[in-house]
């Protein structure tokens, strides 16, 4: 199961045969398809769909109907018998009756077996549907016989077609949902990269059905994987790689089918720091009733023969266990549905995740079944993916999240950078975003972790500046004996004798945990709050239990709190001494020391040179986000650190439904800010990366 094509290729022939019986055409048409899951056309990786297909059908149950396809100027009609190619212009397939071609008008007589050749420099065609008009690649390959449907069949470049396959799965979205689009091109791109045979015996890897995936031609838009330089490793996957529509808060794996082989590890579709399920749409929530009886009808088998048979469905195994008197009968859950809805209709058993109790009324016993979402429930949940990429989530993270185990594969011999890496910069005067890794970064929330010390720092400073020098802790080495915090201070030897700004630097733990013998709760929320308000900042900070639990929030290692990138950025702002247009910023400035602001600004610069992002380099976590070509541990570690430079680096716990360690850096460099997340990493390689990027010298 899911293993790749063999690696050889073959080139499409320019030439399609016409053959006098409909096996002689399907042997032809075969000869476009290869052995690997794309051909090399013109140089490009190139992937067969067949298309139109739906549409055909319902024009034959209808009984009538037409497609007319419209071709560029000196497009070429081959068929063999014409004795050379025909120039075309207009093709039109109707039934009435039986099928009926006409090529520029002109009846032709059936079978047919043709290839419309492109013109130079005009690679597609289009075509009126249903009011709509669509484009497709050239050339067209068609087979016709008066006693099956068209086949229409065309090659399209692969990183094109995910693309607009996974835009015609989603419809029009805004920019905000870009990366779950890109997440699902890069699924559909790995498929047409490990699929051997999804259409035995026909000449196309893919149709344009919802059971591939959908495909309406060409959008004309940009593509979503063209330019990334990490791919799903599709030599190398747990199972196949599904999609569905909703999944209504976790999905299921490959058992759904009856498979032995489970495939990739079913999820929980949430955020696990809050719990929030992102298959959340009102329209989740579905209700149906069935009678035992008709559940016997449906099942039509002889061993749920009278009296009405028992049924239970068990999620976790997961399976449909049917019993009548003259035995049992047990099914996968997705044959069980689908046996449902070809008599009752396609959309009355949702989905899989529902739960199924008897229930009693007038009319006798029912089957109630309680579920949510839509589809199959394996793999990717194309709703809880939109909810990622708008909260400013990655392609990457989306895969991942969905995808347990999920290997990503760079593009060799290219500057890769790292998939785990997120960032966006801001410009310091306005707060505009002025660059990003993707799109909606900035309504991303997140733990700010060791970033909180720069706002303990704004309140010594402004409420209590007789501990911004006057106050000191020794931080230890850990196993001493300091019970403010359990497992110690991050750096296992200590940061011995510290006060507020080398604390800030180093970002010691202790020193910030400590203050919570030396400041009280209620006057810092008190702060906080004026503070979110005057700055229109999230304000999510809950009260906390003992002193415990006030000396880890002094220290940044409550990871329930939160705070969102957009406020991130007044907060910089706020550090960077520069000129902004941020009444707030202003306001709040003008009553904060002029000289302890700038001790703060000094502390975070030195941050690179002493502190917690100083040289060298510390590899830690997956290569990727570290190792050479990015210059990590290379050229960089011979410049010197940059003058103007500053930030904050923080290492926290956060994630998606499970928790990993993310590194985090908040700084900036005269009129420039930026923010750095790294997933699997710390805040030292966050902020490595927030310096090449601060002084343009990433992908040198």
């Amino acid at each position: 199961m899911n293993q790749p094509y063999r690696d050889g290729r073959r080139r499409v022939p320019s030439k399609l045969t016409r053959r006098n019986n409909t096996s002689s055409i399907t042997r032809v048409l075969l000869l476009l398809c290869v052995l690997s899951p794309a051909s090399v056309f013109a140089g490009e990786e190139r992937v067969g769909i067949q298309v139109l297909s739906k549409h055909f059908r319902e024009m034959r149950e209808e009984g009538r109907g037409q497609v007319v396809c419209t071709f560029p100027p000196e497009c070429r009609l081959q068929v063999e018998g014409a004795g050379s190619s025909i120039p075309v212009q207009r093709l039109q397939l109707s039934f009435h009756r039986g099928w009926h071609v006409t090529m520029d008008d002109v009846p032709v007589g059936l079978p047919v077996q043709c290839e419309i050749e492109a013109p130079p420099g005009r690679q597609s065609f289009a075509l009126k549907l249903e009011g709509a008009k669509r484009t497709y690649p050239l050339p067209l390959y068609l087979s016709l016989d008066k006693n099956e449907d068209p086949v229409t069949v065309v090659y399209e470049d692969a990183t094109r077609y995910a693309s607009d396959s996974a835009r015609a799965e989603y419809g029009n979205r805004p920019a905000m949902h870009r990366e779950a689009l890109a997440a699902l091109a890069h699924v559909i791109l790995a498929r047409c990269r490990y699929i051997q045979d999804n259409h035995p015996g026909h000449p196309y890897r893919f149709c344009d059905l919802t059971h591939c995936q959908v495909y309406r031609g060409r959008t004309g838009m940009p593509s979503l994987v063209h330019e990334d330089r990490w791919y799903i490793d599709h030599q190398h996957l747990a199972g196949p790689l599904l999609f569905h529509s909703r999944c209504g808060g976790h999905t299921m794996d490959m058992g759904v089918f009856g498979a032995e082989e489970r495939g990739f590890l079913p999820v929980n579709d949430i955020l696990y720091r809050t719990g929030m399920v992102l298959c959340h749409a009102g329209d989740n929530g579905w209700t149906r009733m069935l009678s035992p009886v008709q559940v016997r009808d449906i099942m039509d088998d002889e061993k749920l023969s009278r009296p009405p048979p028992s049924v239970e469905y068990d999620s976790g195994v997961p399976v449909v266990m049917m019993k009548g008197d003259s035995g049992s009968l047990t099914l996968a859950p997705e044959t069980f549905r689908l046996k449902i809805n070809r008599v009752m209709g396609w959309n009355f058993l949702k989905s899989n995740n529902y739960r199924l109790e008897m229930v009693y009324g007038d009319d006798g016993p029912a089957l109630r079944f309680s579920g949510r979402g839509l589809g199959h429930n394996v793999g990717l949940c194309q709703h809880g993916a939109l909810a990622l990429a708008e909260m400013g989530y990655s392609r990457y993270e989306i895969l991942t999240h969905y995808y347990r185990g999920l290997s990503l594969k760079a593009v060799e011999g290219e500057m890769a950078g790292s998939p785990n890496l997120s960032y966006m910069i801001f410009d310091m005067r306005s707060g505009r975003v002025t660059g990003q890794s993707h799109p909606a970064m900035v309504e991303r929330v997140v733990p700010p972790g060791s970033l909180w010390k720069i706002i303990m720092g704004f309140y010594l400073v402004i409420h209590r500046p007789d501990l911004v020098d006057g106050y000191h802790f020794t931080c230890g080495a850990r196993g001493d004996a300091q019970s403010i915090l359990s497992d110690g201070c991050w750096k296992p030897e200590g940061h011995g004798r510290m006060s507020l700004f080398p604390a800030l630097s180093h970002s010691c733990n202790m020193y910030f945990a400590s203050l919570a013998g030396e400041i009280s709760f209620d006057d810092f929320n008190s702060f906080y709050a004026a503070l979110c308000q005057r700055l229109g900042l999230l304000h999510a900070f809950s009260a906390v239990k003992g002193r415990a639990e006030w000396a880890r929030r002094c220290a940044g290692l409550d990871f329930q709190v939160s705070m969102r990138l957009g406020d991130l950025v007044k907060i910089a702002m706020l550090v960077s001494g520069v000129s902004t247009s941020n009444d707030g910023v202003n306001r709040l400035r003008e009553e904060i020391d002029r000289e302890g602001l700038v001790r703060i600004r000094r502390a975070l610069a030195a941050t690179f040179t002493e502190g917690t992002a100083a040289l060298p380099v510390h590899p830690a976590g997956p290569e990727c986000n570290w190792k050479d070509p990015v210059g990590l541990t290379s050229d960089m570690q011979q410049q010197p650190v940059d003058a103007g430079l500053w930030g904050k680096t923080s290492t926290v716990i956060d994630g998606t439904n499970l928790p990993l360690g993310y590194g985090m850096f908040l700084g900036g460099k005269d009129e420039r800010g930026i923010i750095v997340i790294l997933r699997k990493g710390n805040g030292h390689l966050a902020a490595q990366w927030g310096r090449l990027i601060l002084t343009d010298r990433l992908g040198e």
